[in-house]
């Protein structure tokens, strides 16, 4: 009767933060006149094609601009960025219970600081492009549930091309994100390969010459330019208090971009970094692991050493300064992976949580809120203090 009553607890419990994230993202997004959740992400989806000028990003905005006509994209946005994040939220959560998922896991997700509500509270990614990606990702993945018929194999390779396309067209960044968990689950999922050339050698090849095709395409300060003076005045109206946008990003020049994460690292910022990857492993070990902490550890290095292209990711903190979003990103592929990877291991059914590392766990998810960009926009320290004795120091970011 005790174990009822927990499961019952949890039911509500899990019900009443879904529908307080539907509650909220209602409210700032369709039923909102402002833009609550941030004009960079706004500016970015309305990046477009002008005068059918191919340039980086552009899909998403191109379409709704195709949507809008002669009118304003802002309501069709504010429709896309609701559907698609309970879609994320609905898609991801069949996944996870597909996967076998224990209802006390689930909770102890959706309380973290990578849950649902967390996003959704505090204005994180559920307005970024990456969602959109997540939904291409997550169908993919249960395509590969149903993979082991050959005509449904060569369905999920077709989706698998066509699915990384949309990817680089919508944001390239996304490619050198989720292209090892992509690749890690093609090799080792059931999808036929062609004698002795195997899939997901073709699928290196063919990102590859995708990212160079949209990187030689990055766009320049006069595109950037030209997409601004075509939007329509109400859309326009949001980013005109605004020097620096995702529109105008698109003509920043590759050293700009490397300047960026020198930003973080000399802001004194560094070891925030490092304990918000290392609550990213706790969270995934809490939520998504049965054993003991060391045997996560143990599973987690041999991961990597077994696909070293799991360390890929980790170099977009090299070319910009988003680092939050980013953490979550790589948070929700491995979580979404090792739940994956979990259906067809042998793992022990108990729950080897002990008290202490519960306890540390709701602590520090409930005291940590992880900023979607910056710790801090202002001027690095270490570049202040240097200032004093040598001289004027400026990056132009």
């Amino acid at each position: 009767m005790k174990l009822d009553l927990k499961q019952i607890f949890l039911y509500f419990f899990n019900i009443i933060v879904l529908i307080l994230c539907f509650y909220l993202i209602k409210v700032k997004t369709v039923d909102s006149d402002s833009l609550i959740w941030g004009a960079w992400s706004f500016s970015e989806l309305l990046i477009s094609y002008p005068d059918n000028i191919f340039v980086r990003r552009g899909l998403l905005g191109e379409i709704f601009e195709t949507i809008a006509g002669d009118g304003p994209s802002y309501s069709i946005v504010q429709n896309f960025i609701f559907y698609n994040f309970l879609f994320f939220m609905f898609s991801s959560s069949l996944f996870l219970y597909l996967s076998g998922i224990k209802l006390y896991q689930y909770s102890l997700f959706l309380m973290s600081s990578f849950g649902f509500l967390n996003l959704v509270s505090y204005d994180i990614i559920y307005h970024r492009k990456e969602v959109f990606v997540f939904n291409l990702f997550i169908i993919f993945l249960l395509l590969l549930r149903i993979s082991s018929n050959k005509y449904i194999g060569f369905l999920v390779q077709m989706y698998l091309i066509v699915s990384t396309v949309i990817i680089g067209l919508v944001h390239e960044g996304m490619l050198i994100i989720f292209l090892p968990f992509f690749y890690v689950l093609i090799k080792e999922s059931s999808i036929v390969s062609y004698r002795n050339f195997k899939l997901e050698n073709f699928y290196l090849i063919f990102t590859g010459i995708l990212s160079i095709i949209i990187v030689l395409n990055k766009g320049t300060s006069q595109i950037s330019n030209l997409i601004f003076e075509n939007l329509h005045p109400y859309d326009k109206s949001f980013l005109k208090d605004y020097t620096v946008d995702g529109i105008r990003a698109i003509g920043w020049s590759l050293k700009r971009g490397l300047v960026l994460p020198l930003r973080v690292l000399l802001s004194g910022n560094a070891f925030y970094w490092l304990y918000i990857l290392g609550l990213q492993f706790l969270t995934l070990y809490v939520v998504s692991f049965n054993g003991t902490f060391n045997e996560f550890k143990t599973y987690i290095v041999n991961l990597h050493k077994k696909n070293p292209f799991l360390y890929l990711p980790y170099a977009i903190f090299l070319i910009g300064w988003d680092w939050g979003r980013w953490f979550i990103i790589i948070f929700y592929l491995y979580f979404f992976l090792l739940t994956y990877k979990s259906v067809g291991e042998k793992r022990s059914d108990k729950n080897n949580l002990t008290l202490g590392i519960l306890v540390l766990y709701i602590v520090l998810s409930l005291g940590t809120i992880i900023p979607e960009c910056c710790v801090s926009w202002t001027d690095p320290k270490i570049l202040n203090n240097i200032e004093k004795y040598v001289g004027e120091i400026k990056f132009n970011y």
